[in-house]
């Protein structure tokens, strides 16, 4: 069988963004909606809300492609909300990123206005378009609230509800253009594995401006009328103690929040008993964090692997036995095929991962060659991402096609020897890419970041290596670093290894 499709097909409908979200707050006016370390609001004052936001955009003349410069918040909810509805695109934006990088976003995403708050405005170049900062706005919202009426023209399925720009972890970013059916209907199968209702309450320590997060922490609590707690910065006794009193149930991360948590000197004081869902995604899961985390707090993470192209959610293994080796079967709704040159490979041979299915993006913003390449004539977007079905049809990753390191005409898959990097007890982080070599064309080099307080030398890496690995996967060198270069949700930049050597 060439591809699996786990579970029924989500049937496409007329659901965008909004209808989502307004039927939660129909359903539940007075239950918690978003709450952050200073605020909350229930589903009727963030709906309230949200609407006069969208009345303020357009009696001021946004519209088109609008920033959003926020961290993560109850304003990021609103803002959100309100641009979905104004109808208009929302372009998140990274805090993290420098002003010239948010310059050359807001640049190639034609965006006129940007919603942000003032201690981030400073961030923004002094070329960027219309600022509007938040808290001057937001009196004039709370006195609107209770009197906005839903606009007549409304967002339809296949309008574009997102740009969200990648990480550009092996490129520049691109823009990538989300409808609001690609992400309703990720949401959707999200829902169908995951079976979440109003009694959930997720954490949101993950930057909305990324998609994971959009995607997790912000529609799906919405849509099932859940509690979404967001976290504006990260630091294990505040989530920590965020999570114990706020009762959190789902915990949506990346694996190096997973490890912080599971290091944490103040793990010990806080009762997580209500945590039923750790999900982890970006990258891939080590099974020393995995082992660790279940070790330090009785709960098992779920890896899942999905990609912005995605809306992002591709795979997820099932709560009820999440396999650290896998990142599970196919979301509902979606087809995955594994290609090698020939076309679709049996389970077990390892090939190119590609994706057909109402999450795949509509295309990269102005960016038209960009979106031939990824997208083929048949709606099958090619991944770039190199892995293999189980026997139970549980993809298994093996690292980036462009990655792939060939060596003497051996395939070597960075992502397995990383893996096995990872698995020494001393090896915090581990990055492996090809090197050119005169005799074998390739070699892999590897970069390493120590756990706290160990030793081990570069020698006796390679060591470790040579007892697991075939010879011409074994890294002919290994660099021991302090840090490596990482995106803002934690994956390391290998271009950056590769150009600085």
């Amino acid at each position: 069988m060439p591809f699996f499709v786990r579970g029924g097909a989500i049937v496409p409908g007329k659901e965008t963004i909004w209808s989502r979200f307004e039927a939660s707050a129909r359903r539940f006016p007075e239950n918690l909606a978003v709450a952050d370390e200073r605020s909350e609001l229930t589903y009727r004052q963030l709906h309230g809300l949200a609407l006069a936001c969208a009345e303020w955009l357009r009696q001021s003349g946004a519209a088109g492609n609008i920033g959003l410069l926020l961290p993560n918040g109850v304003d990021f909810f609103v803002a959100f909300l309100g641009v979905e509805v104004v109808p208009a695109t929302c372009v998140p934006l990274n805090p993290l990123l420098t002003p010239a990088e948010l310059g050359r976003l807001i640049s190639h995403a034609q965006v006129e206005t940007v919603l942000t708050v003032k201690p981030l405005a400073d961030r923004l170049p002094a070329t960027a378009a219309r600022v509007v900062s938040l808290e001057d706005v937001m009196p004039t919202l709370l006195a609107r609230a209770a009197q906005v009426s839903l606009p007549a023209l409304l967002p339809g399925p296949d309008d574009i509800a997102a740009i969200i720009y990648t990480s550009g972890t092996s490129a520049e970013p691109k823009g990538v253009m989300l409808s609001h059916r690609n992400l309703t209907a990720n949401v959707a199968g999200c829902e169908q594995v995951l079976s979440l209702n109003d009694r959930y309450v997720v954490l949101g320590v993950l930057p909305t401006s990324h998609c994971f997060a959009l995607t997790v922490t912000v529609l799906l609590p919405l849509f099932v009328g859940a509690v979404a707690v967001a976290v504006a910065r990260f630091s294990p006794g505040a989530v920590l103690q965020l999570a114990e009193r706020r009762r959190a149930s789902v915990l949506p991360a990346v694996p190096g929040i997973f490890a912080t948590l599971a290091r944490a000197r103040e793990r010990s004081a806080h009762d997580l008993s209500a945590l039923e869902l750790c999900i982890s995604g970006a990258e891939p899961l080590p099974r020393a964090v995995y082992d660790d985390f279940q070790q330090r707090f009785a709960r098992r993470i779920m890896q899942g692997y999905g990609l912005t192209e995605c809306s992002p959610v591709v795979c997820v293994n099932p709560p009820e036995d999440p396999q650290p080796e896998t990142v599970g079967p196919p979301l509902p709704g979606l087809q995955v095929e594994v290609r090698g040159p020939e076309g679709p490979l049996p389970a077990g041979e390892a090939g190119e991962v590609v994706v057909r299915g109402e999450s795949v993006m509509v295309g990269y913003y102005r960016d038209p060659q960009a979106t031939r390449e990824a997208i083929d004539e048949e709606g099958w977007l090619h991944t770039g991402d190199l892995g293999r079905f189980d026997e139970r049809g549980h993809l298994v990753l093996c690292g980036r096609k462009k990655e792939l390191i060939i060596v003497g005409g051996e395939n070597v898959f960075p992502g397995e020897v990383e893996a096995v990097l990872c698995s020494h007890p001393a090896v915090s982080v581990a990055a492996v890419v090809g090197v050119k070599d005169p005799l074998h064309g390739e070699v892999p080099k590897a970069y390493v970041v120590l756990s706290p307080g160990m030793q081990v030398t570069a020698a006796e890496l390679r060591q470790f290596c040579r007892a697991q690995l075939a010879p011409f996967k074994v890294p002919r060198e290994v660099l021991i670093r302090e840090s490596l270069p990482l995106t803002p949700t934690g994956k390391v930049l290998k271009r950056r290894l590769v150009a600085n050597g």
